[in-house]
Protein backbone atom coordinates (compact mmCIF):
# COMPACT_ATOMS: atom_id res chain seq x y z
CA UNK A 1 0.00 0.00 0.00
CA UNK A 2 2.89 2.49 0.96
CA UNK A 3 4.36 1.79 -2.20
CA UNK A 4 1.82 2.48 -4.42
CA UNK A 5 1.00 5.54 -2.19
CA UNK A 6 4.97 6.69 -2.98
CA UNK A 7 4.52 6.09 -6.27
CA UNK A 8 1.59 8.07 -6.82
CA UNK A 9 3.31 10.93 -5.14
CA UNK A 10 6.51 10.16 -7.39
CA UNK A 11 4.21 10.63 -10.27
CA UNK A 12 2.21 13.98 -9.02
CA UNK A 13 5.89 15.55 -8.60
CA UNK A 14 7.09 14.84 -11.73
CA UNK A 15 3.84 15.85 -13.66
CA UNK A 16 3.99 19.23 -11.88
CA UNK A 17 7.86 19.73 -13.06
CA UNK A 18 6.51 19.49 -16.82
CA UNK A 19 5.92 22.22 -18.87
CA UNK A 20 2.30 22.84 -19.86
CA UNK A 21 3.03 22.56 -23.68
CA UNK A 22 4.37 18.92 -23.06
CA UNK A 23 1.89 16.18 -23.23
CA UNK A 24 2.23 12.57 -22.37
CA UNK A 25 -0.03 9.79 -24.08
CA UNK A 26 -0.05 5.89 -22.87
CA UNK A 27 1.71 3.69 -25.29
CA UNK A 28 -1.26 1.65 -26.00
CA UNK A 29 -0.13 0.13 -29.23
CA UNK A 30 2.72 -1.97 -27.64
CA UNK A 31 1.68 -5.48 -25.66
CA UNK A 32 2.52 -5.26 -22.11
CA UNK A 33 3.29 -1.24 -22.35
CA UNK A 34 0.21 0.08 -20.94
CA UNK A 35 0.08 1.49 -18.22
CA UNK A 36 3.95 1.39 -17.71
CA UNK A 37 4.99 3.37 -20.47
CA UNK A 38 4.36 7.34 -22.03
CA UNK A 39 5.84 9.06 -24.82
CA UNK A 40 5.58 13.09 -25.44
CA UNK A 41 4.91 15.58 -28.11
CA UNK A 42 8.50 16.77 -27.69
CA UNK A 43 10.00 13.01 -27.67
CA UNK A 44 10.82 11.98 -24.49
CA UNK A 45 9.54 8.35 -23.06
CA UNK A 46 8.51 8.14 -19.53
CA UNK A 47 8.85 4.56 -17.72
CA UNK A 48 6.64 3.99 -14.67
CA UNK A 49 8.31 0.26 -14.00
CA UNK A 50 10.01 1.62 -10.93
CA UNK A 51 8.60 3.14 -8.02
CA UNK A 52 10.37 6.81 -8.90
CA UNK A 53 8.68 7.60 -13.09
CA UNK A 54 11.79 8.35 -14.71
CA UNK A 55 12.45 9.36 -18.50
CA UNK A 56 14.39 6.65 -20.37
CA UNK A 57 17.38 7.75 -21.90
CA UNK A 58 18.16 7.41 -25.74
CA UNK A 59 20.61 5.34 -27.42
CA UNK A 60 21.87 5.12 -30.85
CA UNK A 61 21.39 1.67 -32.12
CA UNK A 62 23.14 -0.26 -34.59
CA UNK A 63 27.02 0.43 -35.92
CA UNK A 64 26.53 3.86 -37.37
CA UNK A 65 30.26 4.70 -36.85
CA UNK A 66 29.09 8.28 -35.57
CA UNK A 67 26.66 10.08 -33.55
CA UNK A 68 24.31 10.56 -36.04
CA UNK A 69 21.82 8.02 -36.42
CA UNK A 70 17.68 7.14 -34.77
CA UNK A 71 17.15 7.14 -31.38
CA UNK A 72 15.98 4.52 -29.84
CA UNK A 73 14.53 3.46 -25.89
CA UNK A 74 14.04 -0.25 -24.72
CA UNK A 75 10.34 -1.12 -23.92
CA UNK A 76 9.13 -4.67 -23.40
CA UNK A 77 12.60 -5.99 -23.98
CA UNK A 78 12.75 -4.28 -27.92
CA UNK A 79 14.58 -1.28 -28.78
CA UNK A 80 12.13 1.43 -30.13
CA UNK A 81 12.62 4.25 -32.55
CA UNK A 82 11.64 7.46 -30.35
CA UNK A 83 10.10 9.05 -33.71
CA UNK A 84 7.76 6.50 -34.61
CA UNK A 85 6.61 5.87 -30.84
CA UNK A 86 6.05 10.06 -30.94
CA UNK A 87 4.60 9.38 -34.06
CA UNK A 88 2.01 6.28 -33.79
CA UNK A 89 0.81 8.35 -30.64
CA UNK A 90 0.06 11.66 -31.96
CA UNK A 91 0.31 11.95 -36.00
CA UNK A 92 -2.60 11.18 -37.73
CA UNK A 93 -1.93 8.66 -40.47
CA UNK A 94 -5.24 8.63 -42.49
CA UNK A 95 -3.83 7.19 -45.76
CA UNK A 96 -1.82 4.40 -43.47
CA UNK A 97 1.97 5.68 -44.88
CA UNK A 98 4.56 3.50 -43.21
CA UNK A 99 7.42 5.81 -42.53
CA UNK A 100 7.76 8.48 -39.99
CA UNK A 101 10.63 10.81 -41.16
CA UNK A 102 12.29 13.46 -39.48
CA UNK A 103 11.66 17.13 -41.61
CA UNK A 104 14.59 18.80 -40.48
CA UNK A 105 16.54 15.84 -40.89
CA UNK A 106 17.94 15.53 -37.77
CA UNK A 107 17.48 12.27 -36.52
CA UNK A 108 17.49 13.56 -33.00
CA UNK A 109 15.14 15.89 -33.35
CA UNK A 110 11.46 13.92 -32.36
CA UNK A 111 9.34 16.68 -31.85
CA UNK A 112 5.74 16.17 -33.03
CA UNK A 113 6.12 19.21 -35.19
CA UNK A 114 9.45 17.40 -36.84
CA UNK A 115 7.62 14.39 -37.84
CA UNK A 116 5.28 13.04 -41.49
CA UNK A 117 4.39 10.49 -41.79
CA UNK A 118 5.69 9.59 -45.89
CA UNK A 119 5.49 6.79 -48.71
CA UNK A 120 8.38 4.97 -50.10
CA UNK A 121 7.94 7.08 -53.22
CA UNK A 122 7.92 10.20 -51.05
CA UNK A 123 10.85 9.27 -48.97
CA UNK A 124 12.67 8.27 -52.09
CA UNK A 125 11.66 11.80 -53.60
CA UNK A 126 12.62 13.74 -50.44
CA UNK A 127 16.61 12.21 -51.09
CA UNK A 128 16.90 14.58 -53.72
CA UNK A 129 15.55 17.96 -53.46
CA UNK A 130 17.86 20.10 -53.31
CA UNK A 131 15.81 22.35 -49.97
CA UNK A 132 14.89 20.19 -46.61
CA UNK A 133 11.39 21.53 -46.75
CA UNK A 134 8.30 20.12 -46.58
CA UNK A 135 7.05 21.82 -49.65
CA UNK A 136 7.16 19.92 -53.39
CA UNK A 137 8.50 21.34 -56.07
CA UNK A 138 6.74 23.35 -58.61
CA UNK A 139 5.88 21.23 -61.08
CA UNK A 140 4.75 22.50 -64.80
CA UNK A 141 1.94 22.64 -66.53
CA UNK A 142 1.19 19.18 -68.85
CA UNK A 143 1.46 21.34 -71.88
CA UNK A 144 4.93 22.66 -71.21
CA UNK A 145 6.11 18.94 -69.41
CA UNK A 146 7.31 17.38 -72.76
CA UNK A 147 9.12 20.24 -73.90
CA UNK A 148 11.31 20.89 -70.89
CA UNK A 149 11.45 17.15 -70.35
CA UNK A 150 12.88 17.00 -74.23
CA UNK A 151 15.59 19.86 -73.90
CA UNK A 152 16.62 19.31 -69.97
CA UNK A 153 16.03 15.58 -68.24
CA UNK A 154 18.21 12.88 -69.35
CA UNK A 155 17.45 9.28 -68.68
CA UNK A 156 19.16 6.35 -69.76
CA UNK A 157 19.33 2.35 -69.27
CA UNK A 158 21.73 0.99 -66.44
CA UNK A 159 22.64 -2.37 -65.54
CA UNK A 160 23.26 -2.92 -61.25
CA UNK A 161 26.27 -4.45 -60.50
CA UNK A 162 26.15 -4.04 -56.56
CA UNK A 163 24.41 -3.13 -53.85
CA UNK A 164 25.66 -1.87 -50.78
CA UNK A 165 23.93 -0.52 -47.90
CA UNK A 166 25.30 2.74 -46.79
CA UNK A 167 26.35 2.25 -43.07
CA UNK A 168 25.10 5.95 -41.80
CA UNK A 169 22.23 5.97 -43.45
CA UNK A 170 19.88 2.52 -41.98
CA UNK A 171 17.33 3.46 -45.40
CA UNK A 172 19.48 3.93 -48.04
CA UNK A 173 21.39 1.25 -50.42
CA UNK A 174 24.31 2.30 -52.41
CA UNK A 175 24.23 1.04 -55.72
CA UNK A 176 27.16 0.58 -58.23
CA UNK A 177 26.15 0.50 -62.03
CA UNK A 178 27.21 0.31 -65.51
CA UNK A 179 25.49 3.21 -67.48
CA UNK A 180 27.26 2.17 -70.91
CA UNK A 181 29.89 5.12 -70.65
CA UNK A 182 32.38 2.68 -69.48
CA UNK A 183 33.31 3.73 -66.02
CA UNK A 184 31.01 2.68 -63.15
CA UNK A 185 28.48 4.92 -61.46
CA UNK A 186 27.30 5.27 -58.29
CA UNK A 187 24.24 5.84 -57.05
CA UNK A 188 22.14 5.88 -53.87
CA UNK A 189 18.28 5.18 -53.54
CA UNK A 190 15.82 4.59 -50.38
CA UNK A 191 15.20 1.12 -51.06
CA UNK A 192 16.93 -0.89 -48.40
CA UNK A 193 13.25 -1.32 -46.49
CA UNK A 194 11.79 -2.62 -49.51
CA UNK A 195 13.97 -5.00 -51.38
CA UNK A 196 16.44 -6.70 -51.21
CA UNK A 197 20.30 -6.84 -53.16
CA UNK A 198 19.34 -9.70 -55.29
CA UNK A 199 16.02 -8.24 -55.86
CA UNK A 200 18.40 -5.05 -57.70
CA UNK A 201 21.46 -7.14 -58.65
CA UNK A 202 21.79 -7.91 -62.74
CA UNK A 203 18.79 -5.43 -62.97
CA UNK A 204 18.69 -3.01 -66.11
CA UNK A 205 17.41 -0.22 -64.65
CA UNK A 206 16.47 3.50 -65.43
CA UNK A 207 18.17 6.28 -64.10
CA UNK A 208 17.85 9.92 -63.98
CA UNK A 209 21.48 10.28 -65.45
CA UNK A 210 22.21 13.91 -65.89
CA UNK A 211 20.84 14.53 -61.94
CA UNK A 212 23.19 17.08 -60.36
CA UNK A 213 25.90 15.15 -57.93
CA UNK A 214 25.07 15.11 -54.41
CA UNK A 215 26.33 13.78 -51.55
CA UNK A 216 23.91 12.01 -48.46
CA UNK A 217 25.38 10.34 -45.29
CA UNK A 218 28.79 10.45 -46.97
CA UNK A 219 28.84 9.04 -50.44
CA UNK A 220 28.41 10.97 -53.46
CA UNK A 221 25.46 9.95 -55.53
CA UNK A 222 24.96 10.39 -58.87
CA UNK A 223 22.00 10.59 -60.14
CA UNK A 224 18.51 8.92 -59.48
CA UNK A 225 16.98 5.65 -59.77
CA UNK A 226 13.51 5.43 -60.87
CA UNK A 227 11.01 3.71 -58.83
CA UNK A 228 6.78 3.48 -58.16
CA UNK A 229 5.10 2.50 -55.07
CA UNK A 230 2.74 0.40 -54.39
CA UNK A 231 0.47 -1.84 -51.82
CA UNK A 232 0.19 -5.19 -51.15
CA UNK A 233 -2.39 -6.28 -48.53
CA UNK A 234 -2.05 -3.23 -46.87
CA UNK A 235 2.17 -3.50 -46.62
CA UNK A 236 3.75 -0.50 -49.45
CA UNK A 237 6.03 -1.82 -51.68
CA UNK A 238 8.01 -0.10 -54.28
CA UNK A 239 8.74 -1.53 -57.88
CA UNK A 240 12.13 -0.09 -59.59
CA UNK A 241 11.34 0.50 -63.51
CA UNK A 242 12.54 -2.51 -65.95
CA UNK A 243 14.25 -1.98 -69.17
CA UNK A 244 15.30 -5.74 -69.56
CA UNK A 245 15.54 -5.69 -73.25
CA UNK A 246 17.70 -2.55 -73.32
CA UNK A 247 21.59 -1.90 -73.18
CA UNK A 248 23.34 -0.09 -70.50
CA UNK A 249 23.67 3.17 -71.93
CA UNK A 250 20.48 3.18 -74.07
CA UNK A 251 18.36 6.34 -73.84
CA UNK A 252 14.92 6.68 -72.60
CA UNK A 253 13.03 9.21 -75.01
CA UNK A 254 9.52 10.15 -74.92
CA UNK A 255 7.66 8.70 -78.10
CA UNK A 256 7.95 10.79 -81.15
CA UNK A 257 11.00 12.49 -80.00
CA UNK A 258 14.75 12.68 -81.23
CA UNK A 259 16.86 10.46 -80.08
CA UNK A 260 20.10 12.12 -80.54
CA UNK A 261 18.55 15.35 -78.92
CA UNK A 262 21.18 17.10 -77.12
CA UNK A 263 20.06 18.12 -73.22
CA UNK A 264 21.65 19.86 -70.83
CA UNK A 265 24.57 18.13 -68.88
CA UNK A 266 23.55 18.78 -65.37
CA UNK A 267 19.97 19.58 -63.86
CA UNK A 268 19.15 20.07 -60.41
CA UNK A 269 16.81 18.20 -57.89
CA UNK A 270 13.79 20.94 -58.72
CA UNK A 271 14.24 20.55 -62.39
CA UNK A 272 14.04 16.88 -62.44
CA UNK A 273 10.84 17.30 -59.94
CA UNK A 274 8.90 19.98 -62.57
CA UNK A 275 8.13 17.10 -64.57
CA UNK A 276 5.63 14.73 -63.60
CA UNK A 277 6.10 11.09 -64.62
CA UNK A 278 3.25 8.70 -63.79
CA UNK A 279 2.50 4.95 -64.21
CA UNK A 280 -1.18 4.88 -65.64
CA UNK A 281 -2.83 1.69 -66.12
CA UNK A 282 1.19 0.13 -65.80
CA UNK A 283 2.53 2.28 -68.73
CA UNK A 284 4.96 4.87 -67.96
CA UNK A 285 4.42 8.43 -69.48
CA UNK A 286 4.98 12.33 -69.10
CA UNK A 287 1.43 14.33 -69.98
CA UNK A 288 0.16 11.38 -72.00
CA UNK A 289 3.20 10.54 -74.02
CA UNK A 290 4.86 7.65 -73.33
CA UNK A 291 8.20 6.81 -72.72
CA UNK A 292 10.58 4.05 -74.50
CA UNK A 293 13.36 2.67 -74.63
CA UNK A 294 14.93 0.78 -77.58
CA UNK A 295 11.43 1.97 -79.61
CA UNK A 296 9.72 -0.50 -76.56
CA UNK A 297 7.24 1.49 -74.11
CA UNK A 298 8.86 1.08 -70.31
CA UNK A 299 5.79 -0.68 -68.39
CA UNK A 300 5.12 -1.29 -64.45
CA UNK A 301 4.13 -4.52 -63.32
CA UNK A 302 2.58 -3.56 -59.69
CA UNK A 303 2.81 0.03 -59.20
CA UNK A 304 0.19 0.14 -62.14
CA UNK A 305 -0.86 3.72 -61.41
CA UNK A 306 1.98 5.63 -59.21
CA UNK A 307 3.63 8.64 -59.70
CA UNK A 308 7.22 7.62 -60.45
CA UNK A 309 10.61 9.12 -58.84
Amino acid sequence: MNDSKDKLNSLINFLLTLDEEEIFKEITFIDGAEGKYFVSNRGRVLSLTRNTPHILKPFICGNTGNNKGYEYVSICGKDRKINRLVALAFLPNPDGKPLVDHIDEDKHNNNLSNLQWLTPSENIRKHYRKAKQKDEPSVLPPEKQAEFFNANIELKVAKILKVDNNPDGDKLYVETLDDGSGKERIIQSGLRMYLKPEDLIGKHVIIASNLAPRKMRGVESHGMLLAGDYKDDGKECVEVLDASWAAPGTKVILEGSDENAVKKSEITADDFFSVQIMAKNGTVEIAGKKLLAAGKKIKTQKALDSEIG
